[in-house]
């Protein structure tokens, strides 16, 4: 039985162009316009509309993390407790209206350019290179490229009040609590070691320090 269910439960998360056609990016461009409005034309996000940016995300991620809020994986939450991710899923739920929307939607955010952002997190990045070598390198990579073959999300070119946010969700619950969501479970526990505003802080002041990087599986 438990055999079944973590089949069951990879096969969730596989991407998604298993079992559609190929990404038209045309499309995805064309889906991608309204999402543009919060999230930038270019991917770039928005700090004044706490949208992070999306350009050149890997498509794999895009994709499982669609069907998540798609599936109240993530978002689950209500407006008071959650408001960004509320507004995120009920946008993923009314806007894209089908699996290979998804793809083609994704396929072009990862054809977009990666952003260069500002630094507004106020840490200090040689204590946050310690603890991203004892902590995170492992799975997001010594660039924060990610991995897929890890199911772990590049992590650099991307607004570092975002990732503090994100480490914040993942701490309080509000991200990572549903039994379905194998990796936001994992990331909620290793979320863990960083238990104080500092060390997060310090850790994403490092990630600042990133330069785009190709993964390499």
């Amino acid at each position: 039985m438990k055999r079944i269910l973590l089949i069951c439960l990879l096969t969730c998360v596989a991407p998604l162009a298993s079992s559609a056609d190929e990404p038209d990016l045309e499309r995805g461009a064309q889906l991608y316009f309204f999402c543009g409005t919060c999230h930038g034309q270019a991917g770039e996000g928005n700090a004044l509309l706490n949208t992070p940016a999306a350009g050149k995300q890997d498509t794999w991620y895009i994709e499982r993390q669609m069907v998540n809020y798609r599936a109240n994986l993530r978002g689950y939450w209500g407006p008071l407790e959650d408001i960004y991710g509320n507004q995120m899923k009920n946008m993923a739920i009314a806007q894209v209206p089908d699996e290979q929307a998804i793809i083609d939607m994704a396929a072009f955010m990862h054809s977009l350019e990666p952003p260069t952002l500002p630094v507004t997190v106020d840490g200090d990045p040689e204590e946050g290179r310690k603890i991203y070598e004892e902590t995170c390198i492992a799975c997001h990579g010594p660039n924060g490229e990610g991995s897929t073959l890890l199911g772990s999300p590049r992590i650099s070119n991307q607004f570092d009040w975002y990732l503090l946010r994100q480490l914040d969700d993942f701490l309080s619950g509000a991200r990572g609590q549903q039994r379905d969501d194998i990796y936001g479970t994992q990331m909620r526990y290793m979320a863990q070691v960083l238990d104080t505003e500092q060390k997060r802080k310090d850790v994403i002041s490092y990630i600042a320090t990133f330069q785009f990087t190709d993964q390499l599986d």
